[in-house]
C-alpha cells in the first residue's frame, strides 16, 4: 500500500530538467544513505572527505531506521528517522520544505536496497542529476550502476564517480 502512494506521487511530480554536468563544472553534491543505527557512518565520512578533497561541496543526507535520531540536523549533515516521516512513509511538510530549500549539480543516491523513505527522499531532492544503484524502475535516477547487494557502499559511490568522470558533456 505504501508502495501505491509512492508510486502515484511519484507520477504527480514535475518532470525534471536534466542536466548532466561535466564531473570538473560539478559544485555541489547530496550523499543520500541509509545511516547505521549509531549514526557514525566512517565509510560516508571518508567519502565525504575525498570528494571535498576535490572541491566539491557535499551535504550528508542520511536515513536510520529508528524514532529517536541523535545527530543534529547541520547544514551539511543530517540523518532523518522515523519521526520525519507519516504513518503512509511520505515525508512531513517540515521534512520535505527541509530537502527541497536547496539545489544540488549532483545527487548521489547510496542505497543498495529499497527503503521508502530514501525513496522519497530521492524523488524530493533537488538536484540537476541523479545517480544511483539500478533498484527498480521507478525514474528516479538519470544514471544507474549495476552491481550486487553485498557490494559496499564505498565501491557503489567509486563506480559512480568513475562513470560520471567518464561521460562527458557539453553544457
Amino acid at each position: 500500500m505504501k508502495q501505491y502512494f509512492f508510486r502515484r506521487r511519484l507520477k504527480a511530480m514535475p518532470k525534471r530538467n536534466v542536466r548532466f554536468p561535466e564531473w570538473k563544472n560539478i559544485r555541489s553534491i547530496a550523499l543520500l544513505y541509509p545511516s547505521d543505527l549509531m549514526e557514525k557512518n566512517p565509510v560516508i565520512h571518508r567519502l565525504q572527505a575525498e570528494l571535498q578533497a576535490e572541491e566539491k561541496n557535499i551535504v550528508l543526507i542520511g536515513y536510520a531506521d529508528k524514532k529517536d535520531i541523535i545527530s543534529p540536523i547541520l547544514p551539511q549533515s543530517r540523518i532523518y528517522g522515523q519521526r520525519h516521516f507519516t504513518l503512509l512513509g511520505t515525508p512531513t511538510e517540515a521534512t520535505l520544505h527541509d530537502l527541497q530549500i536547496q539545489m544540488f549539480d549532483l545527487l548521489i543516491d547510496l542505497s543498495q536496497q529499497t527503503i521508502l523513505p530514501l525513496q522519497y527522499m530521492a524523488m524530493y531532492i533537488r538536484a540537476d542529476f541523479k545517480a544511483g544503484m539500478h533498484l527498480t524502475d521507478d525514474g528516479i535516477h538519470d544514471l544507474m550502476i549495476e552491481m550486487d547487494a553485498e557490494d559496499s557502499m564505498e565501491h557503489l559511490a567509486k563506480e559512480i564517480v568513475k562513470y560520471l568522470k567518464m561521460i562527458h558533456s557539453n553544457d
